[in-house]
């Protein structure tokens, strides 16, 4: 309530009358473009720094891409240049290109004053930016810092025993710049290593490499200096606690123990070696096929289980924050550690333990100073583990966690040799070239006891194959003959390759695109919409031939059980789920008033992917019924996305209507009285998946499941109007 407009910082149609008045009114002729969120440096009721991407276009001229900063403080809000920082007084000369070109040629750094332009490339206000300066000959980067530039740069020299390690080509101390080399035909390896469709030997192979040149860096000489220590990371854990206390007042007694056991510790650190101080897979390189590391200004001197530790702990992050990568990082923690072990030893897990639960706090405080609330109901399991490893870590060794046991249905859908096989009838090509091998299996998600998929990767850059297990078969193939048909008559949908009816399991290819969730806060998210309301009208005109149909008596009966399950978990929401329930009831002529049309049941954001046009997955509950339904169904989990991220809830607001509108203009389905009573429906189903802790990520712990569960519930409510 102190930080007054603090929503308008984060609401991207907003934010560029923000900026007019800095550079120019609208009637200027110059056009701000607000790209997204680029930083957010968060302190309750005293501070909020958000620092935005923009694009600025003049007439006449390309445009340009630079950063705006926006900070809110009790009674004051201002908005800025990122060059005009405060902080970062000597950035206004490293961006004029006349400026830093001289500076830079003095200094013997560059062949030529003449700098062509300056692009900023990242930011963080108050501490650091990098600048692309394009000349004539080429590119170099310089890299602004509030730090003790000459301090990082000696450091970085004094390694020059460490070729994996980034040399700069020098530094200036009068712009407080490391100026660093442009790596021609580089990749960031963290893109790189993540993307499923490249193989997976080839992915463990780069992390492998990555362990063995930490570990060269931890290996290089050099005169010793003030080492950084456990108990100054866990001092600065400090500044987390104000944003932590107030958004999450519950978790703050176990942060705080947390950090009390690590400054507790009694444990003799040493001996120091050569460290990156934040070591994580985006801070490499590949050139050439091998890692180059790179982001200097955190040089220290500090125990080798200190970047070890930071690198586990933000793959563990990755895999809590996208499941789906759960089991690459599984194998790659092993491959990066024995890349590790082909220079060094590895050092005691007493001290790895201690470092990445260290680290897990650092990234779950960080989580409230830059107000990234989408992941907020994921800190309860980030403050777990970190319990779990300050627990183990007093003793020898760290065990790793057995693998859970899988079904025998499943193993054998794991074989790679053996769906080779059975995949290869459906992959063969005409000729007399055989079908790819299957080169890894991955159960990528499932319904236990219900339904599995897996993602398998296969040989010679062939584009993976997705099969979805069922144990009705019934079910399998119905799902299957719904993804035939709407192939086989132009819908966006997964390419059926076939049905394995020995497994019971679906074949396909993915759908192309970006998934829709990803890009709502977009500037092409209208647009979006608009793809998404076709592909749905299509469907709701279609003849698609379905044998179930939406059965109202049934579905009555799910209500009711939903209501039991929220009341079971939650008592105090007993009464708000029953009159939702109850009042559904009462509207059972309207739930089945239209049930002849085609409807896929399950239609929400995860489930659509845009490129030219939207594509759609997950058909196992299409049937006949009332396309307002779908129409409900979607908008709710728009609603529960809100909650997720209060912040974006008026911008979220704004995709419904979006989507509404293009539906409508689509379509002659009324969306009247039926949709209040569908969108209390879904609201109460999500309520039980809460409660459940199924549905759709992220999946909220503790308080924040509970708000949620009760703001689903008023919503229902308030549709219903009985609230």
């Amino acid at each position: 309530m102190a930080l007054t407009g603090l929503a308008t910082a984060f609401d991207l149609e907003a934010v560029p009358a923000l900026y007019y008045e800095w550079w120019g009114s609208r009637e200027s002729g110059i056009k701000v473009i607000a790209r997204g969120i680029h930083d957010v440096d968060y302190c309750p009721s005293t501070r909020c720094r958000v620092t935005h991407e923009l694009s600025l276009e003049r007439p006449g001229d390309e445009p340009s891409r630079t950063f705006g900063v926006v900070e809110i403080r009790p009674n004051r809000f201002g908005a800025r240049a990122f060059n005009e920082d405060p902080d970062l007084p000597w950035l206004a000369h490293a961006t004029d290109p006349g400026e830093v070109g001289r500076e830079l040629q003095a200094k013997g750094l560059l062949a030529t004053s003449r700098i062509a332009r300056v692009v900023p490339v990242r930011y963080r206000a108050g501490s650091r930016c990098l600048l692309l300066l394009d000349t004539g000959a080429g590119s170099v980067y310089a890299k602004i810092l509030a730090a003790d530039v000459e301090r990082v740069a000696r450091m970085a020299i004094a390694f020059h025993d460490a070729p994996p390690l980034l040399q700069p080509l020098g530094y200036s101390s009068k712009l407080h710049a490391l100026v660093l080399p442009e790596l021609l035909g580089s990749a960031d390896l963290h893109r790189l290593a993540f993307d499923a469709s490249r193989p997976a030997e080839v992915r463990l192979r780069w992390m492998r490499l990555s362990g063995a040149a930490l570990a060269t860096l931890h290996a290089a000489g050099g005169k010793s200096g003030p080492p950084r220590r456990l108990v100054d990371d866990a001092r600065d854990l400090g500044a987390s606690t104000a944003p932590l206390g107030r958004v999450e007042p519950a978790l703050l007694p176990q942060f705080l123990e947390a950090v009390r056991r690590l400054l507790d510790t009694r444990l003799e650190e040493g001996p120091f070696v050569p460290s990156h101080g934040g070591f994580r897979t985006d801070q490499l390189l590949l050139v050439k096929g091998e890692p180059v590391i790179i982001d200097l200004d955190s040089l220290c001197w500090a125990n080798p289980a200190r970047d070890l530790g930071n690198f586990l702990a933000h793959l563990r992050w990755k895999a809590i924050r996208e499941p789906h990568h759960a089991a690459f990082i599984g194998a790659a923690i092993p491959s990066f550690l024995e890349g590790y072990e082909t220079v060094r030893e590895v050092p005691a897990e007493t001290w790895m333990a201690r470092y990445e639960a260290a680290s897990l706090l650092k990234i779950a405080g960080r989580r409230f100073r830059k107000l990234s609330v989408s992941e907020w109901p994921l800190v309860p399991r980030l403050l777990d583990e970190a319990d779990a490893l300050l627990g183990l870590s007093d003793r020898v060794a760290v065990p790793r966690a057995a693998a859970p046991e899988q079904p025998e249905c499943v193993r054998k859908v794991l074989d790679v040799a053996d769906m080779t096989a059975r995949l290869r009838p459906l992959l063969d090509r005409p000729g007399p070239r055989r079908g790819p091998d299957v080169i890894r299996a991955e159960l990528v998600w499932e319904k236990p006891g219900e339904r599995w998929t897996i993602r398998y990767t296969l040989a010679g850059g062939v584009p993976e194959v997705i099969g979805k297990m069922f144990k009705d078969p019934a079910r399998g193939r119905r799902s299957h003959e719904t993804m035939q048909w709407l192939w086989d008559h132009e819908f966006g949908v997964p390419h059926p390759l076939g049905w394995i009816p020995q497994l019971s399991m679906l074949a396909y290819l993915p759908v192309p695109g970006r998934p829709i969730r990803d890009w709502l806060f977009d500037d092409r998210a209208a647009a979006d919409m608009d793809l998404a309301a076709a592909w749905l009208a299509a469907l709701h005109r279609s003849s698609l031939p379905l044998d179930r149909s939406f059965d109202v008596a049934n579905e009555l009966k799910n209500i009711r059980e939903w209501a039991a399950l929220v009341g079971e978990r939650h008592p105090d929401h007993v009464r708000a789920a029953q009159r939702v329930s109850m009042r559904l009831a009462e509207l059972a002529p309207e739930l089945g008033a239209e049930t002849g049309r085609p409807i896929h049941k399950d239609f929400h954001h995860e489930h659509v992917f845009v490129a030219d046009r939207a594509h759609v997955i997950d058909l196992d509950e299409a049937r006949l019924g009332d396309p307002t339904f779908d129409v409900a169904h979607f908008c709710a989990y728009l609603r529960l996305l809100g909650c997720c991220v209060p912040a974006m809830a008026l911008t979220l607001g704004r995709r419904r209507d979006e989507f509404i509108a293009a539906y409508r203009r689509r379509s002659e389905c009324d969306l009247g009285r039926r949709y209040d009573a569908f969108y209390a429906y879904t609201c109460l189903k999500i309520a039980k998946q809460l409660c459940t802790h199924r549905g759709v990520a992220p999946r909220p712990q503790a308080e924040e499941e509970y708000r949620q569960t009760a703001a689903m519930l008023r919503e229902g409510l308030v549709a219903l109007d009985c609230g």
